[in-house]
């Protein structure tokens, strides 16, 4: 193999990586668009249109989703300790999930991350055996968070919340086993402007 050929597998790679980060919620702080949800059974969808003065309670299906903490605790030492990779370092396996560089085989535990040219992290991302497992957070340029979700053996649980460039909060999603159960969101002035809500 000539050494260009090397240079496009890794381009290819790191593309692909980039698409998979891209589909599981990482996404532009551009306009909201309308997503679509996938799941299992055709959901009722309840959807309030109107600007809401203020933020009534969301009734929420939880499922047998873990806490943060004991889905921290499958790593076998602290994530503190764990090697952080670059992600232009990553190698994506053709299952979709993330090898440790240089090691044949052996799927990464770990954390990912991205920094600004400036050395400010960018993104960062818990990995166990190949997959998003833990906490996973995206800073705007401002320096405000603009991202913040946790994953169980790669599937969304929880909450995941979005904040706009100056730290207003922007979006919250709610995910349980890995399906989307609903969400709220608000403007650029701090006011909810739409609130979902995915029954089953």
């Amino acid at each position: 193999m000539f050494q260009g050929d090397d240079v496009v597998v890794n381009l290819t790679r790191i593309l692909g990586f980039v698409l998979v980060l891209s589909l599981m919620g990482c996404g532009s702080d551009g306009p909201e668009k309308a997503k679509p949800f996938s799941t299992d059974s055709t959901p009722n969808l309840a959807v309030s249109r109107e600007p809401i003065t203020e933020a009534p309670d969301l009734t929420y299906i939880p499922g047998s989703d873990r806490d943060a903490s004991e889905i921290m605790r499958d790593f076998g030492q602290p994530i503190s300790t764990l090697p952080v990779m670059d992600s232009n370092q990553s190698v994506m396996g053709p299952d979709g999930k993330v090898y440790a560089p240089g090691d044949e085989g052996v799927l990464f535990t770990g954390k990912l991350r991205e920094l600004y040219p400036d050395g400010r992290p960018a993104f960062e991302s818990s990995y166990l055996e190949g997959v998003p497992h833990g906490n996973q957070l995206r800073w705007h340029e401002s320096g405000h968070l603009a991202l913040e979700s946790l994953f169980e053996d790669g599937r969304l649980v929880g909450m995941k919340t979005r904040w706009w460039p100056d730290g207003r909060k922007r979006e919250e999603e709610y995910w349980s086993d890995g399906r989307f159960r609903g969400r709220r969101l608000w403007d650029s002035d701090g006011r909810l402007t739409r609130e979902e809500l995915v029954n089953f």
